[in-house]
């Protein structure tokens, strides 16, 4: 083929868009991956302090109402590289999508994760002198953190709940693991989960509501339906022993923007080609239709009609004299609203508005009241430092979850419903190589509407996670602070997502559109905000997006049924401290790899059998489940 000719062209180095075209370009179609900006990662990078002031002065689309109440000193702009700051903060379940499409891929070699700490609920300290402002001083609000069982043996320990409290639990959980959600009735589907946690036949205390639905299945809605919710908490369950006592991993230096890169580095290895950092325009194909090879018979014609060549798109650079053509294009629409495309993408309004706070704190962040030293030696050991730490109650790496109603009530804090809204924060310490020793990097969400101010809503809850579990006069100070509002587009079902089935599973594959030109453009739909089923969500698109592209290449991406194949199904990860995969890499060589060609042996294997592998059906885990 042409050197300036390629198969597919993918627009955007987003976590959806380096899986597809990894795996487009481990089938052997010549592969095009392309970036304005000249990060990997699009609106899923992890960047340096740098990276965000640059992004500060030019912020891309999607990102508003930018306010930067403690900016960024130029001392820690020298520790630039030391951070890794994430615009799409997430954790990944240990038995998820995301994991297996790791694994079969073999991209679980370029990543590395830890084990999350745990997940909270914050609760106020009772004061007894005080009336209305009882969980806050002229500081801020004074809070501690109620630890969540995460496991049948954190249940029989906890000293928080009544023993009927624990036999109700258990039986919920271990009946949620069971597939409790084919035994509910369409009345019980349909309330909120909150309501059925609460309802005679569960029978929990508000309190242990509250942390089932907020910290064990990660409700962001207090009405959220109890299908959903359920879908959600049998995942986590079966998660939860995996690797440790918590369901959650957390990607090295920011997660997502460094999973992207591993994606970007395998389509680099299989041969595509990358061009960042260039501002292209897009010509679409003309209406001609270049006549097929050979007629064909009436019984052969949507066949045939598959396989005829599609006109070329055209793709002209910024200081690139030569004009590219690729057969097929693959992006989301925020990337082709400006281009003569516009007219043949789906316009999906945004569903939801989120106010998001990214700020690094100087000290440790306490989940339980720090208790006095007893003086003993301490052995030099990096393990030893982390139990101490947790024995402190110092946490590296956790999930904070402000349920509706936590701090004291203000306008700025209430959904449209008029109650408080819940709101999430997830922080990412120097053990998962986000930040520098002694350093917290912590990420807050919640859903507002429009309007209202990122800052004044979620400054609150800042200040209640500096002052958790610490004295009135202490306090972790903020180095920098950033605040913004983002769109979110309407979730999408795995059913939606999933509508375009391998035939080696004996599904109908959805018919082609009706013109060849419309028929090149395969619109991606980017993942929604939630914290552990971002990268999910990510992985499940980028499988119905590579059928879409083989579908409409005439080609079939899938092995003979007949024959037989073995895939590698562990993740290496020997202990809650240690990383899962073998020697990672850094963002410097994963730029290496892709800029000056240096391949390992054992990457060559561009084959059509790891395309495949990497999205099997998912196989019920048999081993212990953690219930």
């Amino acid at each position: 083929m042409d050197e300036n000719s390629f198969d597919v062209t993918v627009i955007g180095t987003g976590l959806t868009e380096s899986i597809v075209a990894a795996a487009l370009a481990k089938t052997g179609l010549h592969v095009l991956h392309i970036d304005t900006d000249a990060n990997y990662g699009s609106s899923d990078a992890s960047l340096t302090l740098i990276d965000v002031h640059h992004l500060l002065l030019s912020p891309p689309p999607g990102l508003a109402d930018i306010s930067v109440p403690v900016p960024i000193t130029e001392e820690l702009l020298r520790q630039s590289r030391d951070y890794a700051i994430s615009l799409a903060p997430s954790v990944v379940p240990s038995i998820s999508p995301l994991i297996d499409t790791l694994i079969k891929s073999g991209v679980s070699r370029y990543v590395k994760f830890k084990l999350l700490d745990g997940v909270g609920l914050y609760a106020s300290i009772p004061s007894p002198s005080s009336s209305e402002n009882e969980a806050s001083d002229e500081n801020g609000p004074i809070g501690t953190v109620k630890t969540v069982p995460g496991s049948k043996e954190d249940v029989f320990k906890s000293k928080e709940l009544g023993l009927l409290q624990k036999r109700k639990l258990m039986k919920f959980l271990m009946s949620t693991a069971s597939n409790l959600e084919s035994t509910l009735g369409t009345d019980q589907q349909k309330i909120s989960f909150l309501e059925y946690l609460t309802s005679k036949e569960v029978g929990l205390a508000p309190d242990v509501a509250d942390a089932v639905a907020y910290a064990l299945s990660l409700s962001s809605d207090p009405k959220e339906p109890t299908s959903l919710a359920i879908k959600r908490l049998q995942k986590y369950i079966k998660s939860t022993g995996r690797h440790g006592n918590s369901p959650f991993l957390i990607g090295h230096f920011g997660g997502a923007g460094e999973i992207a890169q591993g994606f970007c580095r395998a389509a680099a290895v299989a041969g595509a080609t990358y061009i960042l950092g260039r501002k292209f325009t897009i010509q679409p194909p003309s209406t001609s239709q270049p006549p097929a090879s050979a007629p064909a018979s009436s019984s052969d014609e949507s066949t045939s009609e598959l396989n005829r060549p599609l006109n070329p798109f055209s793709l002209s650079f910024d200081d690139i004299d030569d004009t590219l053509t690729t057969q097929v294009i693959v992006s989301r629409s925020l990337n082709l609203v400006s281009t003569p495309l516009s007219d043949q993408i789906e316009q999906t309004s945004p569903s939801r508005k989120l106010a998001r706070c990214i700020a690094i704190l100087d000290g440790p962040i306490y989940f339980s009241r720090p208790s006095p030293t007893d003086g003993d030696p301490q052995p030099e050991s990096e393990d030893f430092d982390e139990e101490v730490d947790i024995a402190k109650g110092i946490v590296d790496s956790a999930i904070l979850v402000f349920p509706p109603g936590s701090l004291i009530p203000s306008s700025h804090s209430l959904d449209s419903r008029g109650e408080r809204g819940v709101v999430t924060a997830f922080i990412s310490g120097p053990n998962s190589l986000a930040c520098p020793d002694g350093k917290r990097i912590v990420y807050l969400s919640t859903e507002i509407r429009a309007g209202e101010s990122p800052e004044v809503t979620l400054q609150p809850y800042l200040n209640a996670i500096q002052r958790l579990n610490r004295p009135k006069e202490e306090t972790s100070p903020v180095l920098m602070s950033l605040f913004y509002t983002q769109d979110v587009l309407p979730a999408r079902r795995s059913d939606e997502r999933l509508t375009v089935e391998r035939a080696s599973e004996g599904k109908q594959r959805p018919p082609g559109p009706s013109s060849r030109p419309a028929a090149a453009l395969v619109q991606l739909h980017p993942p929604t905000a939630h914290l552990a089923e971002f990268g999910d969500e990510a992985a499940e698109e980028a499988e119905r997006v590579f059928w879409t592209v083989m579908q409409r290449m005439g080609l079939d991406g899938r092995l003979p049924d007949s024959e037989d194949h073995t895939y590698e199904s562990s993740l290496h990860m020997p202990r809650s401290d240690e990383n899962m995969g073998s020697a990672g890499t850094g963002r410097s060589e994963t730029q290496m790899a892709q800029e000056d060609g240096h391949v390992d042996e054992n990457d060559n294997q561009d084959t059509m059998e790891k395309v495949v592998a990497m999205w099997p059906k998912l196989v019920e885990e048999s081993g212990d489940d953690g219930w």
